[in-house]
């Protein structure tokens, strides 16, 4: 959701709207068509001169759209899980928006620019970019060099509506019913992670290519050769009976395909 509808709501409801900036200038001062929260929503200010760009970086004009740099800064990764298996939905081409979520998965557009068919494919975030480079990590949710950034809450009408062609998404759990659970780890069974965007985009995309390894926690593999070798696997297995949340459906999806008329792996595939 974007910052527009939170202050709205909480100033709707009788609550306290709290901003949080960088600095503060002269009333009056800042262009009208830029300001995203008017001040008559906003009872109080923190000014926090050291305020992030985003999460380990300052600021970087390339992410705001300020600027477009010649290139990305992208640095080829080593052969690992972590490049192996966003690889290959990094390579299916054909035009239409692809959307990375958060993990593993988020290194498809990074992997599609070092194999060189990135500018074959279009990759949006659920945050609101329009492609660029999507950042990995932690700084996930902005873009290098985005060609435009919308709400948080119109990209998700785009989502929604069917405008997204292919969503590659991670996964915690899955089971033989088709399920996925990406909102509660087995490591930290007392912790609810949350599901975050993956219910949206798992319901308004038209395909989904899922993105995990088999195993996690102490998962050791050995890259040499141009293969992969699992040299310790991981205690917790990901393929499970039963999972412990129903993030996504996948009785429901295949009921989905039937009605549209599609096959059921054109719904959900990885």
């Amino acid at each position: 959701m974007g910052v527009l509808p939170q202050a709205m709501a909480a100033h709707n409801s009788g609550g306290k709207v709290i901003a949080q900036v960088k600095r503060v200038v002269a009333g009056g001062t800042l262009n009208p068509q830029m300001v995203k929260v008017p001040g008559i929503l906003v009872d109080a200010i923190v000014v926090d001169p050291d305020q992030r760009q985003n999460t380990g970086i300052a600021y970087d004009p390339a992410i705001s759209g300020e600027i477009r740099t010649a290139s990305f800064p992208s640095n080829p990764w080593r052969l690992a899980p972590r490049k192996s298996l966003p690889g290959a939905p990094s390579c299916r081409s054909g035009r239409g928006y692809r959307e990375p979520g958060f993990g593993i998965s988020s290194l498809v557009p990074t992997i599609a620019f070092e194999e060189g068919v990135y500018d074959h494919l279009d990759f949006t975030v659920e945050q609101g970019s329009i492609s660029g480079l999507p950042l990995t990590g932690f700084a996930f949710g902005a873009s290098h060099n985005p060609e435009a950034i919308i709400d948080s809450a119109a990209q998700f009408d785009l989502i929604d509506g069917g405008g997204v062609t292919v969503g590659c998404l991670a996964f915690a759990e899955v089971d033989g019913r088709g399920n996925a659970n990406v909102s509660r780890l087995q490591a930290q069974p007392h912790v609810l992670a949350g599901a975050g965007g993956f219910i949206d985009l798992s319901q308004g995309l038209k395909k989904i290519i899922y993105c995990g390894t088999l195993t996690a926690g102490g998962l050791e593999v050995r890259a040499a050769k141009g293969r992969l070798t699992i040299v310790h696997d991981g205690r917790f297995q990901k393929c499970v009976a039963e999972t412990q949340h129903v993030t996504f459906n996948g009785r429901r999806a295949a009921e989905q395909a039937r009605r549209s008329g599609t096959s059921p792996n054109d719904a959900c595939s990885g």
